[in-house]
C-alpha cells in the first residue's frame, strides 16, 4: 500500500527535479517522507533535493541516516555525497572522515576520476579546516537588487550595475514555482538614483530571435555588451550587441572559434593584453581537461581567432568557470570546484607573468565560504561576487539562491596582507589540528615492561611502525582465502595511509605552530588520551598507555633541536610553558568483534591496530597564570553525562543526546569532541551563547561491536574546566546466523 501511494509522488518529484523546480520537488519528497521515512530511495533522493537548494546541513542528516541504514550498497556515491554535504556545511572534520571512507571503493583505480576527485576534496577539507579563521567582510547589495530569487554575474560600469536574475512571475509561499517557462534576464541598476533595478529590454528582432532562452552573464567591454543565451538545458552560446537607451540591439552570435558546435560556451570576459583584445570564457568543448574549462581567444579581423585552453595550471578534471582578467594587475580571477578550497566553487587568482599563469591562489575566507562563490569582478575600488552563502536580513531563505555581494578591494593590498604564507597562531588555531591520532605497533614502546616511563621518542616508534607495513600485509592477508586477499591488502594500505602516515603528517604541521605560540610567552597544556587493544589486562594497559603518552612528551623534548626543552622545563626566559596532561585512559578500549583467539588477527588486523593509539585532544591556556577574567567565561553544565542502555542486538543503531547548558556569563566555544571509537559520532554547534542550551546528538554504529561497551566522548571547551566526559554503556549481543 505504501509503495502505491509513494510511487506517484516520486515520479512527480523526479519530473520537478529534471525541470529544476527544486522547491516543488521538495514538497513532493516531503509528502513521501511522511508516508515512509525509512525508505532508502526516499531518504537518498530527499537528501539530493536538499543539496540542490543549498540546504547542505539538512542534506547531511538524511544522507547520514541513509548511510547508517546501508544505502551505500545501493548508491555507491552516497558516502561521497555525505562528505560533500558536510564540507558545504563547513563541518570539515566530518567531511574528512567520510571522504576517507568514500575513497576505499576507488583505491584500485588511483588514476581514475573518482579517486582523484574524492582525494582532492579530502585534501581541501583538511586545508579549509586550518584556514577558515580569518574572514574578509562582504556586504549584500540589498533588496533593490537581491530579491527572493537568484541574482548573479554583477559588473559595475560607470555607476551602472549590470547583472542577471532568474525571477518567476508566480511563486507559492513555500518557494514552489508556478511558472513553467520562466527565464533568466539581464537587469541594470543605477547607483546614483538608488531606485529599483530595471529590465534591459530587447529590440523587436532580438526578442523573436532569443525567445524561450535564458539571457545571462552580461559583460560590457568598450560599449559592447557580451552575454550568454542558453536553452532550457543550460547549453549556451555567446553573443554580442549594442546598448542604446537601455535596450539591446544589433545582436549576433560570435563565430565558431568561440561557439564551438555541440558544446556549452558561456561567461565571456574581455580584456586588453599588450594592446590586443582577449576573450576569456568557459566551455566544455573537446580538447579540455574535464568539465568546464577556461579558454582564451584573441580578437581578429574576422571576429576571434582559435580559442586556446589555459592548461593544467588553471584547468582541472572538474569545472573552472566565470573568468575575469584585471588589466591593472595582469591577474586572472576565476572560480573552481577542484582547486583547494572551502567547498563548492571558490574564487582563485593567478598572476600572468612572462606569458604564463602562476599556480592559482585561493582568495581567502570571506570572499570564499563553504557555499558557491563565483563571478568575481572589479570596478572603482570595489570587488563584486555572486554567492549562495547564508544571508542575514534579506527576504530569501537562509541559503536558497544566489545573491550579489561587494567589498572594498585593492589588489596589491589584498595580495600582500591576506594571501601571504604567514599563519596566525593562537589556541583556537591549534585546536583545529585536534584531535590528532598517533598509532603504535603492538605492545610498543618497551614490550613486556611494567614501567610507566620510557625514553623512546614517538617519532622513532612511528618511523619503525611505517617500515613494518609489508609485514602487516603479509601476516594479515594469509588469514584469508585467495580471492579475498586483495581486499585485506587494501584495508591495511588504507590504515597506514589514512591513519598512520596522515597522523605523522599532521604532527609535523602542528609542531612548529605550537612552538610559535610558546614563543609568545603562552602557558600551554596539551591533553592526551591513551588507548590500548583488548589483548592485555587493564592494569597492564594502564602502564602501556602511560608509556605511549610519555613517548610524545619525549618527542617534543627532542624535536627541532630541543627548541621545546625550556618550555617543558618551565624555565623559558619569556615565561612560556608546555605541559602534557594525561586524561582518563587505560581500559577504555572498545570491545570490537576481534577474534582474540587468533593472535595474528589480534595484532595485525586494522580493527586491532586502530585501538593502539594516543590522541592529542586539546590545547588550552593555563588560566591560573593568565589575566583572563574567569567570571566572563562560558561554563558547562550537562543535564546528564551517562546513559545505561542495557542489551542491544549487534547492528542496532543507537541514537541519544546530551543537553549542554552554558551557565556562564560569556559565550562558550566547543573546540572539538573526540570519542574512543570510530563507530561513534556526535553532532554539535561550535558556539553557544551565555544562558543558551544545545543538544549534542550522538549516533553509534554497532555492527563491529561485541560484548560490554563503554563509548566515551571527551568534550573540549574554552571554559576554565575544559574537558568534560560523557559515556554511553551497553552490551552488544551477537546476531545468530
Amino acid at each position: 500500500m505504501k509503495a502505491q501511494n509513494i510511487t506517484p509522488m516520486l515520479e512527480m518529484a523526479k519530473d520537478q527535479m529534471e525541470a529544476k523546480d527544486y522547491f516543488g520537488a521538495l514538497a513532493s519528497h516531503k509528502r513521501a517522507m511522511q508516508i515512509d521515512s525509512s525508505d532508502l530511495e526516499i531518504l537518498y533522493r530527499y537528501a539530493q533535493n536538499l543539496s540542490a537548494v543549498n540546504n547542505h546541513s539538512g542534506a547531511s542528516r538524511y544522507y547520514y541516516k541513509a548511510y547508517l541504514m546501508g544505502a551505500a550498497n545501493k548508491y555507491p556515491l552516497l558516502t561521497y555525497h555525505l562528505a560533500e554535504s558536510y564540507r558545504s556545511s563547513g563541518e570539515y572534520r566530518k567531511a574528512r572522515r567520510y571522504y576517507g571512507r568514500a575513497l576505499q571503493a576507488y583505491r584500485k583505480q588511483r588514476d581514475g576520476y573518482w579517486y582523484q576527485r574524492i582525494n582532492q576534496s579530502k585534501a581541501s577539507a583538511k586545508w579549509a579546516d586550518r584556514n577558515n579563521q580569518k574572514a574578509i567582510g562582504t556586504e549584500n547589495l540589498g533588496t533593490n537588487i537581491n530579491g527572493s530569487s537568484a541574482e548573479y554575474a554583477g559588473q559595475l560600469v560607470d555607476g551602472m550595475l549590470y547583472y542577471s536574475a532568474l525571477i518567476a512571475d508566480s511563486v507559492k509561499e513555500n518557494s514552489q514555482i508556478e511558472d513553467r517557462d520562466y527565464m533568466s534576464k539581464i537587469y541594470f541598476y543605477d547607483q546614483a538614483k538608488e531606485d529599483e533595478a530595471k529590465l534591459l529590454m530587447l529590440d523587436e528582432q532580438s526578442e523573436k530571435m532569443l525567445k524561450g532562452q535564458h539571457l545571462a552573464n552580461p559583460f560590457i567591454f568598450k560599449e559592447t555588451l557580451f552575454f550568454s543565451a542558453c536553452d532550457t538545458n543550460l547549453n549556451c552560446v555567446i553573443l554580442k550587441g549594442q546598448i542604446t537607451d537601455k535596450e539591446i540591439s544589433n545582436i549576433h552570435k560570435l563565430n565558431k572559434n568561440i561557439n564551438y558546435p555541440g558544446s556549452n560556451n558561456t561567461q565571456a570576459a574581455l580584456a586588453e593584453i599588450e594592446g590586443v583584445t582577449h576573450l576569456f570564457f568557459s566551455s566544455n568543448r573537446s580538447g579540455g581537461l574535464g568539465g568546464m574549462d577556461i579558454w582564451v581567444a584573441k580578437e581578429a579581423s574576422f571576429g576571434f581567432d582559435e580559442a586556446l585552453n589555459l592548461g593544467p595550471v588553471i584547468n582541472s578534471a572538474d569545472d573552472e568557470i566565470t573568468p575575469y582578467f584585471s588589466e591593472t594587475s595582469q591577474r586572472l580571477y576565476f572560480s573552481s570546484n577542484w582547486h583547494t578550497g572551502f567547498g563548492g566553487f571558490d574564487v582563485f587568482e593567478s598572476q600572468l607573468s612572462s606569458h604564463a599563469y602562476e599556480k592559482p591562489t585561493n582568495m581567502g575566507y570571506g570572499i570564499n565560504t563553504p557555499s558557491d562563490d563565483y563571478y568575481f569582478s572589479l570596478s572603482e575600488g570595489l570587488a563584486f561576487l555572486t554567492s549562495n552563502r547564508k544571508k542575514d536580513n534579506v527576504e530569501k531563505g537562509s541559503n536558497c539562491c544566489n545573491d550579489i555581494f561587494t567589498l572594498p578591494f585593492e589588489e596589491i593590498v589584498l595580495k600582500d596582507s591576506l594571501l601571504g604564507e604567514e599563519k596566525e597562531v593562537n589556541v583556537v588555531v591549534l585546536n583545529k589540528y585536534l584531535p590528532l591520532q598517533l598509532y603504535f605497533h603492538n605492545d610498543e614502546p618497551n614490550p613486556n615492561s611494567r614501567d610507566s616511563l620510557t625514553k623512546v621518542n614517538y617519532r622513532k616508534l612511528a618511523d619503525s611502525y611505517v617500515s613494518r607495513e609489508s609485514e602487516y600485509i603479509e601476516q594479515y592477508r594469509n588469514l584469508f582465502i585467495p580471492k579475498k586477499q586483495s581486499l585485506a591488502v587494501e584495508e591495511l594500505n588504507t590504515f597506514f595511509e589514512e591513519n598512520v602516515r596522515e597522523g605523522l603528517s599532521e604532527l609535523d604541521e602542528f609542531t612548529p605552530l605550537l612552538l610559535k605560540e610558546l614563543e609568545k610567552g603562552s602557558n600551554i597544556e596539551i591533553a592526551v588520551k591513551g588507548f590500548a587493544s583488548a589483548l592485555s589486562a587493564s592494569d597492564y594497559n594502564l602502564t602501556l598507555t602511560k608509556r605511549r603518552i610519555k613517548s610524545i612528551e619525549n618527542y617534543f623534548s627532542e624535536v627541532l633541536e630541543g627548541a621545546f626543552q625550556p618550555y617543558l622545563g618551565d624555565n623559558a626566559a619569556n615565561g612560556g610553558a608546555l605541559s602534557i596532561k594525561a586524561v582518563p585512559y587505560g581500559d577504555l578500549a572498545v570491545q570490537e568483534a576481534i577474534d582474540e583467539s587468533n593472535k595474528v588477527a589480534a595484532i595485525y588486523s586494522p580493527s586491532a591496530a586502530r585501538q593502539r593509539r594516543i590522541e592529542l585532544i586539546a590545547v588550552t591556556n593555563s588560566y591560573e597564570s593568565s589575566q583572563i577574567n574567569l567570571e566572563k567565561l562560558g561554563q558547562v553544565s550537562f543535564a546528564r553525562t551517562v546513559y545505561e542502555i542495557g542489551e542491544i542486538t549487534q547492528g542496532e543503531l543507537i541514537e541519544r543526546f546530551f543537553e549542554l547548558s552554558n551557565t556562564g556569563e560569556g559565550a562558550l566555544t566547543i573546540y572539538n569532541i573526540s570519542s574512543n571509537c570510530d563507530c561513534a559520532a556526535m553532532e554539535y554547534e561550535t558556539n553557544i551563547g551565555a544562558g543558551q542550551k544545545q543538544k549534542l546528538w550522538t549516533t553509534i554504529e554497532t555492527q563491529s561491536l561485541n560484548g560490554p561497551q563503554s563509548i566515551r566522548f571527551t568534550v573540549v571547551t574554552d571554559s576554565q574546566k575544559n574537558l568534560h566526559e560523557l559515556e554511553v554503556r551497553f552490551n552488544v549481543i551477537e546476531t545468530q546466523e
